[in-house]
């Protein structure tokens, strides 16, 4: 399982209050991009209704930074990134494991794209992982 461990406790309890505000808006799903020692958080907070509405797409951005070096780019349930924060807590510790990507899985195995958006299968099964 892909993991991210934030610098301090602070920092994630400051990614949780973003991301209960970012559920109440829409229980959709949240962008985490890491690379360079730095995770972006990105959500929705408004988007165009359909095709033929003008409005723009206003993305709500949190940067946090990374104790360990982590790269990967990834969309994931707000709620259940959220638990895995709150479990996080609980042990005091702020490594967090990824959630499940949104789209599921392929042969088992989770999904996340790389940097140029490229999606690429994990080598571990999730089965496998613990």
């Amino acid at each position: 399982m892909s993991t991210f461990t934030l610098a301090d406790a602070p920092s994630l309890d400051d990614l949780q209050v973003y991301l209960s505000r970012a559920a109440r808006v829409e229980e959709g799903s949240v962008r985490l991009i890491a690379g360079s020692g730095v995770l972006a958080v990105y959500c929705s907070v408004f988007a165009p209704a359909g095709l033929l509405d003008e409005s723009a797409t206003v993305l709500g951005l949190r940067t946090l930074a990374l104790s360990e070096a982590a790269t990967f780019d990834a969309v994931v349930p707000v709620r259940s990134l959220l638990q895995r924060i709150e479990r996080a807590q609980a042990e005091g510790a702020p490594r967090v494991g990824l959630p499940m990507e949104e789209g599921g899985t392929e042969g088992g195995r989770a999904r996340l794209c790389d940097h140029m958006g490229a999606t690429r299968v994990l080598q571990t099964p999730l089965h496998a992982a613990g």
